[in-house]
């Protein structure tokens, strides 16, 4: 389900992570459809068979309105299914309410061809003919569906950065998930983590903590400079007001996630440098590797300046020297 992001904002990024789970869940009710994947329209189902539909959308922000295009593709002939754009302003209560309508017309234009009617409040929908079982039942992220597509092979590193954990942070405190669906997520996470050891995949967990003080001076320097002003985005000023909405989510998460087998190290992080350092060399620490010898490789001689050289004489433009 690749949505186009035409904003570049991490508030964006959580809306349409939120919209595709929501489509997830509500096509996972019927036992006629097997979803295939969260983030791709290419990939095979375990029968073999291609997707029969791909969901395509653009999200862009324009002053106070949110502007989200939807459109539904049949992979066979490419032909548009359904289409619609929606207009909404960036309240939470107001994008919960988008993801919901939007996520529920898409699952009436997906069950139509099946002969299901689709209800926003049901929990499971079936026919009397037969039916196929689902792929995915469970409503589990769409980051996390999206991660599996990542996940490293033999001799790779990936780096998740603050999207591992979305949904039980600030997709939860800014209300673009519900309360059900992260706990939900808190509950498997730990099973899904266990999953991906058991394959042989070194896991490590990092949590950046920093004081209200630090988060304080950080953001007041960033509105004072003006090389950092970019830096401040609508969702830490959100963060910065609900710290402790924040924080009392984030222990949640860290309790109910933090395992023997995959544990969460605590990064204090009110000195980068110091915060970098630590969590670099605890990394390597934690990761069997050999030196890699280095091959010194030979300069060898310089080649003299030839006798009939001659200084190009052409103008240069040259940047100026402000240091």
């Amino acid at each position: 389900m690749p949505f186009e992001d035409l904003s570049g904002t991490a508030q964006s990024a959580m809306i349409t992570r939120g919209l595709a789970d929501e489509v997830i869940s509500n096509i996972a009710k019927f036992k006629e459809i097997v979803v295939v994947a969260g983030e791709t329209t290419n990939r095979p189902s375990a029968a073999g068979d291609s997707p029969a539909y791909a969901l395509e959308g653009r999200v862009r922000f324009e002053g106070d309105k949110l502007r989200l295009g939807i459109r539904l593709i049949q992979q066979s002939d490419g032909s548009v299914v359904w289409a619609n754009n929606y207009d909404e302003s960036l309240q939470a209560h107001k994008i919960i309410e988008l993801q919901e309508k939007a996520a529920a017309a898409v699952a009436t234009a997906v069950a139509q061809p099946y002969g299901v009617v689709f209800q926003a409040n049901a929990t499971q929908f079936t026919k009397s003919t037969p039916t196929i079982g689902n792929h995915m039942r469970a409503p589990w992220p769409i980051t996390a569906i999206a991660a599996i597509q990542h996940l490293p092979a033999a001799g790779e590193v990936v780096i998740f950065d603050r999207s591992w954990c979305n949904r039980p942070g600030v997709q939860r405190v800014m209300g673009f998930c519900t309360e059900e669906k992260a706990r939900r997520f808190l509950e498997l996470a730990p099973r899904f983590e266990a999953a991906m050891i058991e394959s042989g995949i070194v896991l490590l967990k990092y949590f950046l903590d920093v004081s209200e003080e630090e988060q304080e001076r950080r953001f007041r320097q960033r509105i004072d400079d003006p090389l950092r002003q970019w830096k401040l985005s609508p969702m830490d000023i959100e963060s910065y007001r609900r710290w402790w909405d924040f924080t009392r989510a984030y222990d949640e998460m860290i309790r109910m996630t933090d395992t023997d087998y995959a544990p969460w190290w605590i990064v204090p992080s009110n000195d980068k440098k110091r915060a970098r350092i630590n969590c670099i060399s605890h990394m390597l620490s934690s990761i069997p590797y050999e030196r890699v010898k280095f091959a010194e490789p030979e300069l060898g001689k310089r080649q003299k300046r030839p006798d009939d050289y001659v200084a190009d004489n052409h103008v240069r433009r040259t940047v100026p020297d402000v240091i």
